[in-house]
């Protein structure tokens, strides 16, 4: 898959890209390849599927994440090649007063989404995933064109034109066990998102077959502690 290409989301029957709500690890991902397009839904009137906030990234290889029950992404990815080429970002509105009536949006909402490039040079970008690592809540501001990321608690209020996102530190999940309960608790945390670690006391050394689960040997209090 690759952005230059007419359908990053085409090749595939299943939108696994939509498994992912949290786009920074992909964001992270992307732009150690290079530029990426970020489309975020910015108002929302209505009954739509997704919030106002909600993320979906394109980058050359994948995309990550979903704005809509699947109304509109094959849209949203036209523009995102285009705003990857020329770097000039859109603002995009489906549903009522949308230049694109045939694009018909199920639920009745109207959904406007705010469609940037974002380089891996680019200074707010660099500080939102700084405060991922370092797990500090964050706010993520932009029009656009010029962008802001801020530690929560001394984040300035938005200038004119410009969305505001908080983004708190990933939410994380320890198991202790190693029975098919601990088994399916950890694998359902990390499918919904969170940093799931399994801990099993001198285990196995091969870690469980659970895609996006950390895994510790060492005593309950070691783990916790690390």
């Amino acid at each position: 898959m690759d952005l230059t290409d007419p359908a990053v989301l085409s090749g595939s029957e299943w939108p696994m890209h939509g498994l992912a709500d949290d786009i920074r690890p992909a964001l992270e991902k992307a732009l150690a390849e290079g530029p990426a397009v970020l489309a975020t839904i910015i108002a929302l009137e209505g009954g739509g599927p997704r919030p106002v906030g909600t993320q979906m990234l394109f980058a050359q290889g994948f995309a990550s994440g979903f704005l809509s029950g699947g109304c509109i992404e094959g849209d949203v990815e036209i523009h995102a090649r285009a705003v990857l080429e020329t770097g000039a970002p859109r603002r995009l509105v489906y549903g009522e007063g949308s230049p694109w009536p045939d694009i018909r949006l199920l639920c009745g909402a109207r959904i406007e989404i705010l469609v940037e490039r974002l380089d891996p040079d680019d200074v707010a970008v660099r500080d939102l995933l700084t405060h991922a690592t370092e797990r500090r809540p964050a706010v993520w501001f932009s029009d656009g064109t010029g962008r802001l990321c801020a530690r929560k608690e001394s984040a300035p209020p938005p200038w004119p034109g410009a969305f505001r996102r908080g983004f708190d530190p990933v939410p994380r999940l320890v198991v202790i066990g190693g029975d098919p309960t601990a088994l399916a608790l950890a694998s359902l945390g990390a499918q919904a998102g969170f940093e799931a670690t399994l801990v099993r006391p001198k285990g196995p050394l091969a870690p469980p077959p659970l895609a996006g689960v950390g895994y510790s040997r060492d005593t309950p209090g070691q783990a916790l502690a690390a």
